[in-house]
């Protein structure tokens, strides 16, 4: 089984015991080639100080996340001197940051995120996550996303 599979396998079982108003953050050490895309374009808020570091070839992952609609934000690492973010096809992706010693880059920060669990009318759970490269955005999971996905 690989990502996508297991991506797809796992989303169907989220979906099955929990509905589908259900909302996922991803996140992963090698960012998607979808976070090049956007770096090309300028088309992000944060600091971009090298190249993103991605795979040369596009395996599809970011077009099963939009086709399953239950990912949110999407977080890769990988490259330490970039803490930037962007929305980008209805999913908010980002970088962390560097936070340790004894690799390149002098920068040292990290990306948090807070998540806050309050219930709409039907009783489901909504998410929140602020970024703390941009103190004045909230990021509403899901609510954010949703309204820009339609």
């Amino acid at each position: 089984m690989d990502v996508i599979d297991l991506h797809n396998y796992q989303s169907q079982n989220i979906k099955d015991k929990h509905g589908t108003d259900v909302y996922h953050l991803a996140f992963m050490h090698i960012p998607l080639s979808e976070f090049t895309e956007f770096s090309n374009h300028g088309e992000f808020y944060g600091v971009q100080e090298e190249r993103v570091s991605c795979p040369n070839i596009n395996l599809g992952l970011f077009d099963h996340i939009k086709k399953n609609g239950d990912i949110s934000g999407a977080f890769g690492g990988h490259d330490h001197m970039n803490n930037m973010t962007s929305w980008y096809e209805g999913v908010e992706l980002a970088y962390g940051q560097k936070s340790g010693y004894g690799t390149y880059g002098r920068k040292r920060g990290a990306r948090v995120i807070t998540l806050k669990e309050h219930y709409n009318q039907e009783g489901s759970a909504k998410i929140s996550s602020k970024s703390p490269y941009n103190l004045s955005k909230w990021n509403d999971y899901p609510t954010r996303f949703s309204e820009k996905r339609r």
